[in-house]
C-alpha cells in the first residue's frame, strides 16, 4: 500500500491491495461453504481441482508476480465458493 515511483504505480498498488483483502475475506467464507455443502461432490471436485492447479505453481515458481498471475484463475473459483458461503450464511441468519 506504499506510494510507487509513479502515480499510476501508486494507484495499482492500492487497487491490488484492496483486491487481495477481498480475496482473503472471501476465502474465510470458504469455511462456511465447506460446512454447508460438505456432502456435495461438486464442491470437492471444484475445490480439489483448483488446489491441484495452484499447488505446483506455488512450489515451483519463486517469482511472486508470476505466481500471482498464474494462480489467479484457479483462485477465483475458490473465491466464488467463498462468496457463495457468505451468501448462504447470511440467508440462514435471516
Amino acid at each position: 500500500m506504499r506510494r510507487g515511483t509513479l502515480e499510476a504505480n501508486t494507484l495499482m498498488r492500492r487497487v491490488s491491495g484492496f483486491e487481495m483483502v477481498v480475496v482473503y475475506a472471501s476465502l474465510l467464507g470458504l469455511f462456511f461453504t465447506l460446512v454447508f455443502w460438505r456432502n456435495r461432490l461438486e464442491l470437492w471436485v471444484v475445490g480439489l481441482c483448483s488446489l491441484g492447479m495452484m499447488l505446483p505453481f506455488a512450489l515451483a515458481i519463486p517469482n511472486v508476480g508470476t505466481l500471482y498471475r498464474l494462480r489467479f484463475g484457479p483462485l477465483l473459483l475458490l473465491v466464488a465458493l467463498g462468496i457463495t458461503g457468505f451468501i448462504r450464511w447470511r440467508s440462514l441468519r435471516r
